[in-house]
């Protein structure tokens, strides 16, 4: 490995830098501190990608002092992937965060914390309130997922806090498999509102079915009123949402009808929605007009009817301007041949 690293650190004029640990056993504390102090080197490095998923002989020294090197670099792009158990907790997360904060010229930030449940309210409030420093900031993504110690209680902070990001263009925050409930949903949404500069909106949420019909509606009214909003993927498993909270979703999505270009929902093994609320989702989803890419998945959903997928699969073809659409229904065990028959046409990306 400290070989590999002497090699790899050798290009000097390199620009960009992304490397792929996840998983590996051999990275151990040392190599990782030897390649921060080997990054420094690189004057020219603007662009950092490093995923250290998973990778179960580092400890949390290394990852400070990794850190801490590489925060000393002119990077305008950063993307940090971490994943387990034991190796971030709030402490490490204040220590990174303020370390971050000296990136003065950082344009993107990605940060991946997978898996974490020793995060908490004070980690993520001042990791928000560090991100709010950086000034030239216009993409931010932000992973918690399988965080089960995030409650409605840190979302709340998030979404006191989010609100000043009001320099954003595209934002991504995945808080799939967390212990989130409707409550925190709408205080989160009620602040998404105020980012009027977003173009670009990528969420996660459910898991652990504590998302039902109040959340998901109240986050969709929050978003029709975002008037530069261009792209939005929202994904939604193992939610508790019905026809009716389907259809009020939908209703105030169709409000972002003349703006919005690409829709990607995901509302995998969602029992509690049948054929009503999909055919629901078909009037609404039409009204759409400049949609040029549509992606929607169901799949998993034991109680979706033919009827429904019918009515979806009949109506999308007046959606003139696509390019792309993908219809996902795998598992859905009520559909008839019929329906089968007509999804069919999208099981694969369609150009019209």
């Amino acid at each position: 490995m400290k070989y590999l690293i002497y090699k790899l650190t050798r290009v000097r004029q390199a620009q960009k830098f992304s490397l792929d640990f996840s998983s590996c056993e051999v990275l151990s504390k040392d190599n990782l501190k030897l390649f921060g102090r080997r990054l420094t080197r690189f004057t020219h490095v603007n662009d950092l990608k490093m995923d250290f998923r998973y990778c179960s002989a580092l400890s949390k020294d290394a990852v400070r002092d990794f850190v801490q090197k590489i925060c000393l670099l002119k990077l305008t792009c950063l993307e940090m992937k971490f994943g387990g158990k034991k190796l971030i907790s709030d402490d490490e997360l204040i220590f990174m965060s303020k370390e971050i904060a000296k990136l003065v010229n950082l344009t993107q930030l990605s940060l991946t914390l997978e898996g974490y449940e020793s995060i908490k309210e004070q980690g993520l409030n001042f990791l928000i309130e560090c991100i709010n420093q950086l000034k030239t900031l216009n993409v931010l993504q932000l992973d918690l997922t399988g965080c089960k110690s995030i409650k409605d209680s840190e979302v709340i902070t998030i979404s006191e806090n989010i609100a000043f990001f009001e320099r954003l263009k595209h934002l991504k925050m995945y808080l799939f498999n967390t212990s989130i409930s409707d409550i925190g949903m709408i205080k989160l949404a009620e602040n998404f509102v105020r980012l009027h500069e977003v173009e670009s909106l990528d969420l996660a949420f459910g898991g652990y079915g504590f998302l039902d019909n109040f959340g998901p509606p109240r986050l969709a009214q929050s978003l029709s009123g975002m008037k530069n909003l261009q792209v939005l993927k929202i994904e939604l498993k193992k939610t508790k949402i019905s026809d009716d909270g389907l259809e009020k979703f939908m209703k105030s999505i169709s409000k972002l009808d003349r703006q919005l270009r690409l829709l990607n929902l995901t509302f995998c093994q969602s029992d509690e929605l049948t054929g009503k609320g999909i055919c629901a989702l078909s009037e609404h989803v039409v009204k759409l007009v400049n949609l040029n890419d549509l992606e929607l998945d169901f799949s998993n959903s034991s109680n979706i009817t033919s009827d429904g997928v019918l009515a979806l699969t009949g109506n999308i073809w007046k959606l003139t301007k696509l390019q792309r659409v993908v219809l996902r229904f795998q598992s859905c065990m009520k559909l008839s041949k019929t329906a089968q028959e007509a999804l069919k046409v999208f099981d694969f990306e369609r150009a019209f």
